[in-house]
């Protein structure tokens, strides 16, 4: 099982290069740095959440992501509110524009990586989307898994 697990990990490190070297460019012509882009898609994906829990999710240390979510809350990506629940913390989240702006990013990325998939075949592309519909599935439930470990 530590075997299967080592692999798979392996795996994991060795995909994520080559995804993340075709689309960081599009990241810095929309003036996102690879961190900022990493805390929206996180607060995208998991939404509201306090600041000291994005820390926890990104492992950014609290000093700078709060000063990246400044900038990011000046430029009205990103929403800041008093969490009810607790006055001394804050609840961050994508605004309504920073949604508008992932949702072009996505686009743009898909129009860009286009054309390197459009070298595969049928087959290849249909094996290749049961793949990624398979891990994103699996990693769903570790992330279920993580977030009842830390309820």
């Amino acid at each position: 099982m530590e075997e299967a697990i080592r692999s798979v990990l392996e795996d994991l490190f060795d995909l994520q290069p080559l995804m993340l070297n075709r689309s960081m460019g599009i990241a810095q012509n929309e003036n996102f740095s690879p961190v900022q882009l990493y805390v929206l898609f996180t607060l995208q994906c998991r939404g509201e959440m306090t600041l000291a829990d994005c820390c926890r999710q990104t492992l950014i240390s609290k000093q700078q992501l709060s000063k990246l979510i400044d900038g990011l809350v000046t430029r009205g990506i990103v929403d800041r509110k008093p969490n009810p629940n607790n006055r001394r913390s804050i609840l961050i989240s994508v605004s309504p524009q920073g949604g508008e702006i992932m949702r072009q990013y996505k686009e743009k990325q898909i129009r860009h990586l286009t054309p390197y998939f459009a070298q595969l075949s049928e087959d290849e592309l249909a094996t290749l989307h049961r793949s990624f519909k398979d891990i994103t599935q699996i990693m769903r439930k570790l992330h279920y898994k993580e977030n009842d470990n830390h309820a």
